[in-house]
């Protein structure tokens, strides 16, 4: 049976030396394998097929048949990996914590703990009802956040 720290392992020994990172690999019933790969610049689809071909050369059909599909993890899927923060530094981005609360804003910074993110908050003027938007930056944990994507707007 095909494994998912064994494509994990072909997968890693693959990247080596290369600007690609591994953001998602999962093998689903029926040996069905999904590899999701990224790089900072954006990963093209003749690098996917160069790494299909690599981590194919590795297993063996006449032992166990499998599907194996390589690609980027696409716009509208959530952040798997602190490389994806990295890449979209200076980007707008919708954060969701794990209070529920949803931020929508430029991801300013990060490191290994955290990320720093610009948004628009709506404070209460002092004395009155009305509400008003400021500009702020805050500071929030990895363990803080349920998920973050590129905020696509049209």
């Amino acid at each position: 049976m095909i494994t998912k720290e064994s494509i994990q392992a072909i997968t890693n020994s693959v990247l080596e030396n290369t600007e690609l990172f591994p953001v998602e690999i999962n093998v689903k019933p029926g040996n069905r394998i999904v590899v999701y790969l990224d790089k900072l610049e954006g990963i093209t689809i003749e690098e996917c097929a160069d790494i299909s071909q690599k981590i194919e050369s590795h297993l063996n059909r006449d032992v166990e048949d499998f599907e194996l599909e390589v690609s980027s993890p696409g716009l509208t899927q959530p952040f798997k990996v602190k490389q994806q923060y990295f890449k979209n530094v200076g980007k707008d981005v919708d954060v969701v914590l794990t209070t529920g609360e949803k931020i929508k804003g430029k991801l300013i910074t990060m490191n290994d703990n955290s990320i720093e993110i610009e948004f628009l908050k709506k404070v209460k003027k002092e004395g009155s009802k009305k509400t008003e938007k400021i500009l702020t930056k805050e500071n929030i944990n990895y363990s803080n956040i349920k998920s973050t994507k590129v905020s696509l707007d049209f």
